[in-house]
């Protein structure tokens, strides 16, 4: 067939034209054979991976062609050629860019845009080549373009045949089980049956948490066998009484999630363990006067990584990483479902179970690089496993901000602990009673306040436009960054505070010499005379707390009102 190109044009040219209909027919598969659930087949990942590759290559060998081709043809100048010529140089070109781009930033929806150019551009590139071919000076035959589409449709057919040959089950997804948010089908509300501890067989009781096999599995699972540098650990308590500068089983999640893991690891949630001083002194009393399997009432929502793999029974070394881990990231992301509403670390966790990335076990090198480029080609995956659909119900909270105490933890009755859960289920902010008032405008659950939508100051893929969920947990404990010498985070936390939560009004003031009532104090301005003792009569009110004030626990968390009294000039006359 007649031809401008030389010899050894005519066989790069054929390469091209091979590797292009390889990388067409795998676009196409990987368009039709999308993952289902938390399934993606190996086959489908050495497909993308050699997506990736071939792509690059032709890229290249591409590059390469367009430069000897245009020294040949710049003489024989051809409008419709060079036009259609040159829009296939600027689609090859950009479907790189766009490839490129979503494997630095991620296929998320903020970048949804990005993903599609690319499919769109995928489409657009051959027909524009066919396009250049038929206005060319020497047009291919059509036996050539008919066994072109042959090969193209022998390939895909073979790739999606081999990818159904080997296609493996779907995971059994506990969590959506009755069309529920719970493991149980059903209304757990109806009847309502109390069951605020397992069988006393259950190697965890009388924490309420549950594992595939029913037995401990090894701490790595929690940690994500991360357990960061033991004499680092060492040093960090000793000097400070906690590991401040080690942040244990988030070292892998903040390749992609710099943003979250560095909210996270100055958050109570991460000092919920032996590293938090209070709790530490409190848990060892408890171990002490009721004994160490009792202290798994604790366990199961402040020390998983102990308690799951068997250590609480045991002495607990305060040093060793596990009890400095507090709650990882995979303390919450790995839970499948919640039991109930009953609390008392009520959850269902997954034993170990393969990653369906391919070298998802590496922590460093080429493996965990090959990792984290499939993650961010293929997020969806990932995220069905890591944000189940309950992790948006304020029940996944209850898990552990619920509590009892009955007989196998005080040796006394059943007492009801920290309940935020059913505070907020009846509370204004939830808009769930119709006793309340001063609503805010939409109701908001757990989530929607102590994990609001903030500003991202570093690069994080689960960013939408520019914010991701807060993972600082802001409430009202500042003990902890206080005790952290932290003081951004006790800032953050007053702000949350100060953020039209409660409401102070002074109502008025009663004279005790005489007993008279002064009312509208803004306005009445009543003159106090040194040495007079006054009653003010003050109303202290939730408004933007979606559950008792203080929350927490009961019997010890108090609230104090301070009252300071100044002159006309500011100087403090009094304060109680």
């Amino acid at each position: 067939m007649p031809s401008l190109l030389t010899r050894g044009q005519k066989r790069l040219l054929s390469l091209l034209l091979a590797l292009g209909l390889y990388i067409l027919a795998n676009s196409a598969y990987l368009v039709v054979s999308q993952p289902r659930e938390e399934v993606l087949p190996v086959f489908y990942q050495v497909m993308l991976l050699s997506h990736l590759a071939v792509g690059g290559l032709l890229l290249v060998l591409a590059t390469v062609f367009i430069f000897w081709h245009l020294r040949r043809v710049k003489a024989l100048w051809h409008r419709s050629a060079a036009a259609s010529g040159g829009g296939l140089a600027l689609a090859v070109y950009l479907l790189f860019a766009s490839g490129i781009f979503i494997l630095s930033e991620a296929n998320s929806l903020q970048h949804r845009w990005i993903f599609w150019s690319h499919r769109i551009l995928a489409v657009l590139a051959p027909a524009v080549y066919v396009t250049h071919r038929l206005v060319s000076h020497f047009r291919p035959a059509p036996r050539a373009l008919a066994r072109a589409g042959l090969v193209f449709a022998g390939l895909l057919l073979l790739m999606v045949g081999f990818h159904h040959s080997t296609l493996p089950d779907d995971p059994i997804r506990v969590w959506e089980a009755g069309g529920e948010t719970y493991a149980a089908a059903g209304d757990p509300f109806i009847p309502f049956e109390p069951d605020n501890y397992p069988d006393p067989s259950s190697p965890f009781w009388p924490s309420r948490t549950t594992t595939d096999s029913g037995n401990y599995f090894p701490a790595r699972i929690i940690t994500r066998n991360e357990r960061g540098d033991f004499e680092r650990i060492r040093a960090d308590v000793e000097r400070l009484g906690f590991a401040a500068t080690t942040a244990l089983g988030a070292q892998t999640c903040a390749r992609c999630h710099a943003e979250i893991v560095a909210q996270w690891k100055r958050s109570a949630h991460r000092f919920a363990s032996f590293n938090n001083p209070l709790y530490r002194a409190s848990v060892e009393r408890f171990r002490k006067e009721r004994g160490k399997k009792a202290s798994q009432w604790c366990a199961g929502c402040h020390d998983p990584a102990i308690m799951l793999a068997g250590n609480m029974e045991k002495e607990i070394d305060p040093l060793t990483p596990e009890s400095q881990a507090g709650l990882t990231c995979l303390a919450c992301h790995a839970i499948e479902s919640i039991h109930g509403i009953e609390g008392n670390g009520g959850y269902h966790i997954a034993d170990e179970r393969p990653s369906p990335y391919l070298f998802d076990t590496d922590s460093s090198g080429l493996g965990r690089a090959t990792a984290d480029l499939l993650i961010k080609s293929k997020p969806t995956v990932h995220k069905r496993q890591m944000l189940k659909p309950f992790f948006r119900d304020p029940v996944f909270c209850s898990a552990c901000h619920k509590v009892s105490l009955d007989v196998p933890v005080n040796g006394y009755r059943y007492l009801r602990g920290q309940d935020e859960f059913d505070a907020s289920l009846s509370s204004g902010v939830a808009h769930g009673s119709a006793g309340t008032f001063y609503l805010p405008d939409q109701p908001k659950n757990c989530q929607e306040c102590h994990m609001p939508r903030v500003e991202a100051r570093l690069p994080d893929v689960s960013a939408k436009a520019g914010k991701v969920r807060s993972h600082l947990f802001l409430a009202v404990n500042d003990a902890l960054p206080f005790l952290r010498g932290d003081p951004e985070m006790r800032e953050q936390i007053y702000a949350f505070l100060r953020d039209r939560k409660l409401r102070i009004d002074v109502f008025a003031l009663q004279r005790t010499r005489d007993g008279a009532r002064v009312l509208a104090l803004d306005r009445a301005k009543p003159v106090l005379v040194e040495g007079e003792e006054v009653v003010f009569e003050v109303v202290v009110r939730t408004v933007g707390v979606g559950h008792t004030f203080p929350g927490g626990t009961n019997d010890s968390n108090e609230a104090w009102v301070e009252l300071t009294i100044s002159d006309e000039r500011g100087n403090t006359l009094g304060r109680r």
